[in-house]
């Protein structure tokens, strides 16, 4: 995903410090601990590297959640089925955000719409244990998401 360019500005002579400023798409990153690391060579890189520890452990939770109320126990949170992105896509490419899992991590008050769009992924992957035709799995989630949140 290219982000476009911006400048490396200082925070202040002599502090070491340098700001970034990122597009406002990343406002929900705000705050977020970030390992930084430096790809020398020919094109050398900075790389940031956020801790999604808090989302991934929002995400096993609202998982071992739905699949409680669906009847049963829940198996172990298959992210790499479900699809991850850093934004929130559109609809008609449902996947996890990373972005959803941070805002859910946060202390409520929580928006509705990112737990609809975590619901919407998460709920037709348990369609087939409820035994739920795969053509209606992607309205299953749907309606699941609207039970939840209204939307």
């Amino acid at each position: 995903m290219d982000l476009g360019a911006r400048s490396i500005r200082s925070a202040g002579a002599g502090s070491g410090s340098i700001e970034v400023t990122l597009p406002a798409a990343l406002r929900d990153l705000q705050g977020l601990s970030c390992r930084i690391s430096l790809r020398d060579g020919l094109r050398p890189e900075i790389v940031l590297m956020p801790d999604l520890r808090p989302a991934r452990a929002v995400f096993a939770r609202l998982w071992s959640l739905l699949a409680e109320a669906c009847g049963g126990p829940a198996e172990e949170l298959p992210l790499g089925e479900l699809g991850l992105v850093l934004l929130p896509p559109p609809v008609s490419r449902p996947a996890l955000a990373w972005v959803d899992g941070l805002v859910l991590a946060a202390p409520p008050p929580h928006p509705p719409e990112p737990l609809a769009r975590c619901l919407r992924v998460m709920a037709p992957r348990l369609a087939t244990r409820l035994e739920i035709a795969d053509a209606l799995a992607a309205g299953f989630g749907a309606a699941v998401a609207h039970a939840a949140t209204g939307l």
